[in-house]
C-alpha cells in the first residue's frame, strides 16, 4: 500500500514540475490563460404577450362562443375546397395550421353582425395572413367585400394591424414566429383591434360599402400560419327569458309537458311538449344552457 502511495505522490510531483517548467518557458501563468467555458447555452426567450386561453365557464355564461373545438374543423369550411392546389388546412395539438396551397380562406359557416372576436396566431417570418371580418365567401376587393385585418410584416402599404385598403395600422408590429393574441370589436360601422394589450386600430367605415354582417375568415396567403383559441361573443343580443315567468313564450297546443319557473330556470316535466317564442326570427345566433335528467 505504501509503495503505491509513494509512486502516486512521485507522479504528482513530476506532473507539478512539468507544469512549472512549461509555465516558466511560456512566461504565462495559468491565470493568464482564457478559461474554456464551452459553448454558451441559449436562454429561453420570454414571450412578448400573455397567452390566451379558451373561454372560462363565466365567459361562456356571459355569451362567449368557442369557435374551434381544438380537434376538428367542425363549424368551418374552406372557400377553395376541392380546387387544385387548395390550402392544406389541418388540425394538430389544438392548433389550426396551413403552409401550402394558393391563397385561401377558412370560413365560419355562420355570418355575424356585431361581435367581439379573439384568437392567437403565429406567422412564419416573411409570411402573409390575416383575419377577414364580415366577409363574403370569396372576396376579391378588400375595400368592398370584407374588412381584412392584416398579419404581414413585409406589406408595404398595410402592415400587420392594418385594415387592407381601408386604414393603416398604428405602427409596424414585428412579431414573427411567436404567438400573438388578437382582440377585435366589430360594432356598427366601427372596428377596433388590440394586439396583446396595445390598441393598434380604430376605424370607422364612412364609405359607400358598409358591410353589416358576414363570415369570419382565416387567411393563408404566404408562408406558414397557425391559429388557436378562437372565440367570439355576439354583441347586442336580446334575452328571450326574463328568469321570472314565461312572458314572450307560449305552449304549443297538444303538448303534455308542464313548464315551471324555478330558481331562474325553466323546468320541463311530464312528457313530450313544446314551448315556442311568440315572436318570429330570421337570421340569428341562439345560445342556451340546458341539462337533461334521465
Amino acid at each position: 500500500m505504501m509503495r503505491v502511495w509513494s509512486v502516486f505522490v512521485l507522479i504528482l510531483m513530476l506532473a507539478g514540475i512539468g507544469c512549472q517548467g512549461e509555465t516558466e518557458k511560456s512566461g504565462k501563468s495559468p491565470d493568464d490563460e482564457t478559461t474554456n467555458k464551452g459553448p454558451e447555452v441559449p436562454q429561453p426567450i420570454e414571450p412578448a404577450f400573455e397567452p390566451l386561453a379558451p373561454p372560462t365557464a363565466q365567459e361562456i355564461e356571459n355569451g362567449w362562443v368557442q369557435l374551434f373545438d381544438g380537434e376538428t374543423l367542425f363549424g368551418w369550411e374552406a372557400n377553395d375546397a376541392g380546387q387544385e392546389d387548395a390550402v392544406n388546412w389541418t388540425v394538430e395539438n389544438g392548433v389550426i395550421t396551413a403552409d401550402s396551397g394558393k391563397p385561401g380562406l377558412l370560413l365560419t359557416y355562420v355570418p355575424f353582425a356585431d361581435f367581439e372576436f379573439r384568437c392567437e396566431y403565429r406567422l412564419a417570418e416573411d409570411g402573409n395572413s390575416g383575419v377577414f371580418l364580415r366577409t363574403v365567401p370569396n372576396p376579391t376587393n378588400p375595400a368592398v367585400d370584407c374588412y381584412e385585418l392584416n398579419f404581414c410584416e413585409v406589406h408595404e402599404g398595410f402592415p400587420t394591424g392594418s385594415l387592407v385598403a381601408r386604414k393603416k395600422g398604428k405602427q409596424p408590429l414585428l412579431n414573427a414566429d411567436q404567438w400573438v393574441p388578437v382582440r377585435v370589436i366589430v360594432k356598427g360601422t366601427t372596428i377596433q383591434a388590440w394586439f396583446g394589450k396595445e390598441k393598434v386600430l380604430d376605424f370607422t367605415d364612412e364609405s359607400n360599402h358598409i358591410l353589416k354582417s358576414g363570415r369570419i375568415g382565416l387567411q393563408k396567403n404566404q408562408g406558414k400560419i397557425e391559429f388557436r383559441h378562437l372565440a367570439l361573443k355576439p354583441l347586442g343580443m336580446e334575452s328571450l327569458f326574463n328568469g321570472e315567468d314565461l312572458s314572450g313564450w307560449r305552449v304549443v297546443p297538444g303538448s303534455k309537458s308542464e313548464f315551471q319557473i324555478k330558481d331562474g330556470t325553466i323546468h320541463v316535466t311530464n312528457g313530450l311538449g313544446f314551448l315556442e317564442t311568440e315572436q318570429t326570427w330570421a337570421d340569428f345566433v341562439f345560445q342556451v344552457e340546458a341539462i337533461t335528467h334521465g
